[in-house]
């Protein structure tokens, strides 16, 4: 497991992460270190720890939250809205890392969606 502990963070990215129910909309974001840089975590490739996540309401753009990975990449879920989608994740790429996978994402769906990072060489 690779951890970048509390640093200043940079670039702001968009994401929608989610896991849910029709009536009960959860939502999770992972981050894992995406060595290969290919967007698709190998068995190798570990999570990493402290990556700050924003949850956003999108009807009226507020913070409604923040959440850090832990050791396992993951963010605790959380229950908001009546449908999947009523949110945005805003994930802050740390300033040594690029992103592997689409930094934006629209609500579309309710799956957990991962969340490739390359450290910079």
């Amino acid at each position: 497991m690779k951890s970048i502990g509390f640093i200043t963070l940079g670039v702001f990215v968009l994401i929608l992460i989610a896991g849910c129910s029709a009536n009960d909309p959860s939502y999770r974001a992972f981050v894992w270190e995406d060595s290969n840089g290919d967007g698709r975590q190998a068995e190798d490739e570990e999570p990493i720890s402290g990556v700050v996540i924003q949850i956003i309401n999108q009807s009226n753009g507020l913070l409604w939250m923040r959440s850090i990975t832990d050791a396992d990449g993951f963010t605790f879920p959380f229950k908001a809205g009546t449908s999947c989608g009523e949110y945005t994740l805003q994930i802050n790429v740390p300033d040594e890392y690029w992103p592997t996978t689409p930094v934006i994402q629209l609500p579309q769906n309710c799956e957990t969606v991962n969340f490739g990072l390359k450290e910079f060489p």
